[in-house]
């Protein structure tokens, strides 16, 4: 009776003790520069996901998976890419031979970005799970530009506000009418086509595939959809095969992608492959041309491939349009409400005093 009750015991304890071995695992979130220097859709910081044990020390041949999701929407104010908010960005899964998993980005907007992570010493045993936080502030750029726009338009209602003052209450209100149709224009003209620049419609466009052979060796690259879109994520798919068609193991691929336009990266990275093959999920978020650069290196060789890829830029939402254009109109109109009473308290100081008073 007691032999019955001991074995399963023991079985137990053979169960889990692997398991609480490898909880002892946790990763680690780095950048370069740190977090309070990063400016969004500026620059190209270097993020660091280190797996370590409960010493703090990096844990070779670890297995990682991560989703990287955008800042969600802002009640009050949009960022630059409103369509980008509370959008998946990047996902990869994948073996790390160091311990660690590096790739430079340009992260779009402000705000708390989330990390889904799971690690563990193999893809069978992901005992760590977390949502590691990076939160980054607003460029000062952006707000000095925001600020001295605000206070171009408040002056041209204070302006405004203080030439309508000086005239006959029928001229006020024709002129209020035709200052308040100038902001409105100015403003509906400056959001409306506040969105990501692009092409047309691509997003019917079919997946496709593209290689390149050097010696013994091809570069196979795939993507899915066929074409970016903003706010969506796309599947890359990389192999490296040799010239019976086999997956070379033990390949290095590194992935950068360039924005042709403004000529500068937007990602980059190395992934380590030993089937030979990897697979990362990754969203343009600029409506513009990018071209993909890819080079795969093993002990076969080295072979590169390059492939420009359209993006389709959407236009903000509706609501985000209307909000900016409430608080920018807004701005007009109190600039005029601040001339008018401008106008008022000079005219009551330029009254003439009776004589004799």
């Amino acid at each position: 009776m007691k032999k019955s009750v001991i074995l399963p015991l023991l079985f137990l304890l053979f169960l889990v003790v692997p398991v609480q071995s490898q909880s002892n695992l946790s990763v680690v979130l780095e950048t370069a520069p740190t977090a309070g220097q990063i400016g969004p859709d500026r620059t190209f910081a270097k993020t660091r996901l280190r797996v370590v044990d409960a010493t703090g020390q990096t844990v070779p041949n670890a297995y990682l998976k991560f989703h990287l999701d955008a800042p969600p929407a802002n009640a009050l104010i949009s960022t630059d890419f409103p369509i980008v908010e509370d959008t998946p960005l990047l996902e990869y899964a994948g073996p790390l031979p160091d311990g660690i998993f590096e790739f430079d980005y340009i992260y779009p907007i402000r705000g708390t970005y989330i990390f889904a992570i799971e690690a563990g010493r193999d893809a069978s045993t992901l005992t760590y799970k977390d949502s590691l936080k990076l939160k980054l502030s607003e460029n000062r750029n952006e707000v000095l530009n925001f600020v001295f726009f605000a206070f171009i338009l408040l002056g041209l209602g204070i302006a405004t506000g203080f030439i309508i003052g000086r005239g006959a209450r029928a001229q006020r209100m024709v002129a209020a009418s035709l200052a308040l149709l100038l902001g409105l224009t100015l403003v509906s003209g400056s959001t409306f086509t506040a969105q990501a620049h692009g092409g047309g419609d691509v997003s019917s466009v079919k997946p496709f595939s593209q290689q390149n052979t050097n010696g013994d060796l091809t570069l196979s690259y795939s993507m899915n959809p066929g074409a970016g879109r903003v706010g969506t994520l796309n599947h890359l798919n990389l192999t490296a095969t040799n010239g019976s068609g086999q997956l070379v193991p033990n390949t290095t691929f590194e992935v950068t992608l360039w924005h042709i336009e403004d000529e500068k990266p937007v990602f980059a990275t190395t992934l380590i492959a030993p089937t030979g093959a990897a697979d990362l999920e990754f969203q343009f978020f600029d409506g513009a041309e990018h071209e993909v650069r890819l080079v795969a290196s093993n002990p076969a060789g080295t072979v590169d491939l390059t492939r420009v890829v359209e993006v389709e830029g959407l236009s903000p939402p509706l609501p985000v349009k209307i909000k900016t254009m409430v608080y920018l109109v807004g701005l007009v109109l109190a600039g005029i409400l601040i001339g008018l009473r401008i106008q008022v308290v000079r005219a009551k100081t330029l009254e003439v005093v009776p004589v004799g008073a």
